[in-house]
């Protein structure tokens, strides 16, 4: 009997910014129209997470740690909750704004911009598969990079291959690595904002350098008279032309009023 299957990621964007690829969920529908959901969860990201960013996966208990769940012919609340029931009347034209010509709720939700609001859990096509990282050359660069540290956190939230030595990291290796490497990035991240923000209100904040009044009257009519040049009464005020010829404007602005 044929059957069409459907693969999607479930993902949570956490901390650090990252994507957090929390394991795969498969939808297999046969001809005679019975349906089976797996998922096939990824403890090696789900454990990264703390209870503050990841409160479970709606309707399967993970506390049984299974390497995979299944709900035949029955659809499961992590579906039913974000996807448009069947039997809605626009759903077709839910369909059409995702370019689709059939009903496939994992793949609705795949394609759709729309987000569920009870939490921040949502589903992506799976990417083409990469090489695994090798991490230590990675790491040596990490320590003084903040793009080389996010390519191996990005390379662990997202449940890729990471290895050291040719030898893939268990899970609490990656776990431990996670543990050390995102500090570093949050810390490397608000040094950088600090130095942004410092350098911007240093050019906001720079100080008006101070003008004698009674020596900027007398370069100003010294000027005016033709006795002195700009560049002459500037050196006289110790400030640079640019920053004299703004004095006269504001002089002539304070005699006009």
């Amino acid at each position: 009997m044929k059957e069409h299957v459907t693969v999607a990621q479930l993902c949570l964007d956490g901390p650090g910014g990252f994507t957090y690829v929390l394991g795969l969920v498969r939808y297999t529908v046969r001809e005679d129209d019975s349906f089976r959901y797996e998922l096939e969860p990824d403890y090696a990201v789900i454990d990264l997470l703390g209870s503050a960013d990841f409160q479970g996966i709606p309707g399967f208990d993970l506390s049984a740690r299974k390497a995979r769940y299944e709900r035949v012919n029955r659809t499961p609340t992590l579906i039913a909750d974000r996807a448009p029931m069947e039997n809605r009347e626009d759903l077709w034209q839910l369909l059409d704004q995702c370019a689709m010509e059939y009903w496939d709720p994992l793949e609705w939700l795949i394609r759709t911009a729309t987000r569920y609001i009870g939490d921040n859990l949502y589903f992506r096509a799976v990417p083409p598969a990469e090489d695994a990282l090798e991490a230590g050359k990675a790491i040596g660069a990490a320590a003084n990079s903040r793009q080389a540290t996010a390519t191996v956190l990005r390379a662990l939230c997202e449940g890729c291959e990471v290895t050291m030595a040719g030898a893939r990291l268990s899970p609490s290796e990656r776990k431990a690595l996670y543990g050390t490497l995102l500090p570093l990035y949050e810390k490397m991240g608000r040094g950088e904002a600090s130095a942004k923000e410092h350098g911007a209100a240093s050019r906001r904040g720079r100080k008006r350098k101070p003008v004698d009044e009674l020596m900027l009257r007398e370069a100003v009519e010294r000027y005016r008279s033709h006795q002195w040049t700009a560049k002459q009464a500037a050196a006289y005020l110790s400030i640079s032309e640019p920053t004299f010829h703004r004095r006269v404007a504001e002089w002539e602005e304070r005699g006009s009023r």
